[in-house]
C-alpha cells in the first residue's frame, strides 16, 4: 500500500541515527502494539516511509554526522515539484479521501492550536494545556500575573510539585490555590465539584471559567478565571528570527561545533538544530530527534531561491517563503509531518554548547513573548501557513454557500469557487442604506506572488496568509468587486470567519454520538488495512471475541493494532491519558469516545503514533 500525497519542494533524507549511542538501531516491525496507561510526550509525532532513509547503526561513531554534513550535494535527492503520485512524499498533508468542505462540514486539514480546541470544550491532558507552566516555584512566577482574572496552572515545587492554580483575585491579590482530588480521583476546588466528575484539570478550569464561579474558599475576595496566561515556551519556538542570514539564527550551529552532546540536548520529540557552513545557505543539515532516532534532513530551494510550502490538493496554488527559518517554523506552526518527524522546538546555540536545557518558560522566552505583544500582530512575526491550514479557508464552495457564512459587517473568508476554481476573498459590508457582499479574485503575478490588486505586487507576498494578514493588520481597504453590482465604498477586512467545526477534519464529532466510532466494529484486520490509506488514518473495531477495543492505525506504510486496555474506574471504563512529567497527576478519558477525541485533537502519542483521520466505511 502506497500513500498518494501532494507535496512540493526538494528534500533529502541524509541519515537516521539511533539516539541511544550504546544500543543498536531498531526498526519497529511488529504488527501489534499494546498500550496500557503509558506515559507519552506532550509533543506531536508521526512517522513516514523508511525506504528512502539511510539507517546508521549506533555502533558507528557520532562523527558520522559530521561526514554526512560535509557530503556533496551530488547525492540522489527526491523531487516532488508538481508530481502527484509519490509513495515517498516527505510532507504529510490532507488525506485525498477527506470529505469536501462545505458550510455544514468545514474543517481545517492541519492541526489547529489548542486555543481552537478550547472553543469546542475538548479536554486535553495537562501537558497539552497552553497555560500549563510545568514545575515552578511561586518566586519564579512573579510578574506573570498582572490583572485580576489572569490565571495559569503549574506544579508547585514548594508544595511537593502538586498541581496548583495561580490567579489574581478581584482585589488584585495573587493567590495560589491547590487543585485537589476527591476520594474517587476527580479534580476539585470545592467539595461540591465532586458531582461533576472532572477527569482532567482542563475541564475543571473550563467549568469555572465558563460559569464565572469563584475558585476561592473565602468569599471576602472572590477570584474568577478570565484570561489564561500562556507559558512563554508554548509559542516562542514559533517566532521567526530577526533576519534572513542563517549564521545569525539562534539555533544555527557551525559544522565546527562539537556534536557529542546532541543526544543529551535533543530531549523531546521534535527538538531540532540546524548546522552548516556560514555564508552557504545551500549547505545545511537539520538534526531532529524522533523516538529513539536522530534524523538528518536537508531541504533545497526552488529555482527562484525560495522554499515551497506543502499543499493538500493539486488544485491549490503553490506558495513559497523566503527562508529556511520560515519553512521549518511553518511546518511547526501547522504541525506538518516531514518524513515521519515534526519540527517542534529549536535548540539554541548556548543550550547546545552547555549541554543543558530548561523545560518550560524562561526569562528569554518571556522577553520574546512581551516583544511580540508590544510589536502588534502575532501573525507578522510568525511563519506564514499554507492555504489549506488557514482557519478562514473553507475549501470549494459556491458563492451562495460562502455568503451564508458571513453574518456581520466586516466579516471575511477565503474559498475556492466551485465553478471557476478561482481562489476568492468574500467580505460582507453594511452601510446606512444596504448590506453588500464583495468578492475579489486572489491571483498570482508572473513572479509567482499573490495579489488582490496590482499595487500588491511590489510587496511580494509568497503566501495567501501574508497577503490577507497585510490587509487585516494595516487597515488598508480591499479593492473588492461586488457581486453583480458596482461598489462605491471602501471595504475593510475586520473580522475573520473561522471554520469552527474543527473535529470534522478527522471525522471526529463534537456531540457524544458514539455510533460513528463503531461502524467498522465487525471488520477484520485485512479489510481495515484496505480502508486505511495514509499515515495516521485509523478506525475502531472489536476483537474477534468482541470483548476488547482495537484501534487499527496505518503508519509508515504498515498497519498496527493498538489494543486499548481500559481501567474500571468509578463504575465506568476509563482510559489513562499520557503525562510529560511523572509529577503530573493522573488524568482519565471518560470512555473510548472521549479517549479517541482527545487523542486526535491534542495529537498525543500512542507508542510513537498519532491518530489523525478517523476512516469510516459507513457514515454517521
Amino acid at each position: 500500500m502506497t500513500e498518494n500525497k501532494i507535496a512540493l519542494g526538494v528534500i533529502k533524507v541524509i541519515g537516521k541515527h539511533s539516539n541511544k549511542l550504546g544500543e543498536p538501531a531498531i526498526s519497529i516491525t511488529t504488527e501489534e502494539k499494546k498500550i496500557h496507561a503509558e506515559k507519552g510526550s506532550p509533543l506531536e509525532s508521526d512517522s513516514r516511509n523508511e525506504n528512502i532513509e539511510q539507517k546508521i547503526t549506533a555502533k558507528q561513531p557520532m562523527e558520522m554526522h559530521i561526514s554526512l554534513a560535509n557530503q556533496s550535494n551530488t547525492e540522489e535527492c527526491i523531487t516532488f515539484n508538481d508530481r502527484i503520485d509519490q509513495s515517498t512524499s516527505p510532507v504529510e498533508t490532507a488525506p485525498t479521501n477527506a470529505r469536501p468542505l462545505s458550510p455544514k462540514n468545514a474543517g481545517t486539514y492541519s492541526t489547529s492550536a489548542l486555543t481552537e480546541l478550547d472553543v469546542l470544550n475538548i479536554p486535553v491532558p495537562l501537558c497539552k494545556l497552553p497555560y500549563y507552566h510545568y514545575r515552578r516555584s511561586v518566586d519564579e512566577l512573579q510578574g506573570e500575573i498582572t490583572r485580576k482574572g489572569d490565571y495559569l496552572v503549574f506544579l508547585n515545587t514548594h508544595d511537593q510539585s502538586k498541581p496548583t492554580l495561580y490567579a489574581c483575585d478581584e482585589s488584585n491579590n495573587v493567590k495560589t490555590i491547590p487543585i485537589k482530588t476527591d476520594s474517587k480521583g476527580h479534580f476539585i476546588f470545592h467539595a461540591e465539584d465532586t458531582r461533576e466528575r472532572f477527569c482532567t484539570i482542563g475541564r475543571l478550569i473550563r467549568f469555572y471559567a465558563d460559569n464565572k464561579l469563584n475558585v476561592q474558599e473565602s468569599r471576602d475576595s472572590p477570584c474568577y478565571l478570565r484570561r489564561p496566561i500562556y507559558d512563554p515556551e508554548y509559542q516562542t519556538p514559533l517566532y521567526l528570527e530577526n533576519n534572513s542570514r542563517m549564521e545569525t539564527w539562534a539555533y544555527f550551529h557551525p559544522i565546527s561545533s562539537p556534536f557529542k552532546s546532541i543526544p543529551s540536548v535533543l530531549k523531546r520529540n521534535g527538538d531540532y538544530i540546524l548546522f552548516g557552513q556560514e555564508e552557504n545557505p545551500n549547505h545545511h543539515r537539520f538534526i531532529v530527534k524522533w523516538e529513539d532516532y536522530l534524523y538528518i534532513l536537508q531541504f533545497r530551494p526552488n529555482k527562484q531561491g525560495r522554499w515551497v510550502l506543502p499543499r493538500s490538493d493539486v488544485g491549490e496554488p503553490i506558495e513559497t517563503v523566503e527562508s529556511l527559518d520560515q519553512l521549518v517554523k511553518s511546518y511547526a506552526r501547522t504541525r506538518a509531518i516531514v518524513h515521519g518527524i515534526s519540527f517542534v522546538r529549536p535548540i539554541k546555540t548556548h543550550q547546545m554548547m552547555s549541554g543543558k536545557q530548561k523545560d518550560g518558560s524562561s526569562t528569554e522566552a518571556s522577553k520574546a513573548a512581551k516583544q511580540l505583544e508590544d510589536g502588534g500582530s502575532k501573525q507578522a512575526k510568525m511563519a506564514p501557513r499554507p492555504l489549506h491550514s488557514l482557519p478562514i479557508y473553507f475549501g470549494q464552495l459556491s458563492l451562495t454557500e460562502a455568503v451564508s457564512n458571513l453574518q456581520e459587517s466586516g466579516e471575511y473568508l477565503l474559498y475556492t469557487n466551485a465553478l471557476t476554481k478561482n481562489l476568492m476573498l468574500a467580505v460582507r459590508w453594511t452601510t446606512e442604506n444596504e448590506t453588500m457582499i464583495y468578492t475579489a479574485n486572489i491571483t498570482k503575478n508572473k513572479e509567482g506572488f499573490f495579489q488582490i490588486t496590482n499595487a500588491d505586487a511590489e510587496l511580494k507576498f509568497g503566501t495567501v496568509d501574508e497577503l490577507i494578514t497585510y490587509y487585516n493588520t494595516s487597515h488598508i481597504p480591499v479593492q473588492a468587486i461586488r457581486y453583480k453590482e458596482k461598489y462605491g465604498n471602501e471595504i475593510y477586512l475586520l473580522k475573520p470567519v473561522q471554520r469552527h467545526l474543527f473535529c470534522n477534519q478527522y471525522n471526529v464529532h463534537e456531540k457524544d454520538d458514539t455510533n460513528w466510532i463503531w461502524c467498522n466494529d465487525r471488520i477484520g484486520k485485512k479489510k481495515a488495512c484496505e480502508l486505511l490509506k495514509n499515515s495516521g488514518d485509523f478506525l475502531c473495531r472489536l476483537s474477534s471475541d468482541r470483548k476488547q477495543v482495537i484501534i487499527t492505525v496505518r503508519w509508515n506504510d504498515k498497519c498496527y493494532d493498538l489494543n486499548l486496555q481500559s481501567l474500571r474506574h468509578n463504575e465506568r471504563d476509563e482510559y489513562e491519558l499520557p503525562k510529560y512529567d511523572d509529577a503530573e497527576p493522573t488524568e482519565y478519558a471518560a470512555g473510548i469516545f472521549d479517549f479517541v477525541k482527545i487523542a486526535v485533537t491534542s495529537q498525543m502519542q500512542l507508542n510513537g503514533m498519532i491518530l489523525k483521520n478517523c476512516i469510516q466505511e459507513c457514515k454517521p
